[in-house]
């Protein structure tokens, strides 16, 4: 842990707090931060992975990061970031979603015997919609 200066009035909890604040309300509300790490360049700040998660799957995966200025708790993640994080997000989700088994092969009768057979083009296509 770096030595305390005089310019960081934020420190790493109260910066988790603001970018958590920020990502629930301006980018989605299935994104949280991780651990803040204290980075003293040009500009004091503190910068955390911003991390896409769920109630039923818990941690999905990291899709972008985010900073926070550790003099005035000004969030650091622009339009164009914002925008490649919600992109990261689809597409990981999208991923994990075609990774999941389909209801039809838990059935405990094969697939043509429940009345309905496994199409994979017909699955993507659905979960693909529900993710966008």
């Amino acid at each position: 842990m770096p030595p305390v200066t005089e310019t960081r009035a934020v420190d790493g909890d109260r910066a988790r707090e603001l970018a958590d604040y920020f990502l629930a309300n301006e980018v989605g509300n299935l994104l949280m931060t991780g651990a803040p790490i204290y980075e003293e360049h040009d500009l004091p700040r503190w910068v955390m992975p911003i991390i896409l998660a769920n109630a039923v799957r818990g941690v999905l995966g990291v899709v972008g990061s985010i900073a926070v200025d550790a003099t005035s708790g000004e969030v650091l993640l622009g339009a164009a970031e914002r925008t490649k994080v919600k992109e990261n997000a689809r597409r990981l989700a999208r991923h994990l979603e075609l990774l999941a088994v389909p209801p039809s092969l838990l059935h405990p009768l094969k697939p043509a015997q429940a009345g309905f057979a496994w199409d994979s083009r017909e699955f993507t296509r659905r979960h693909a919609a529900i993710v966008r």
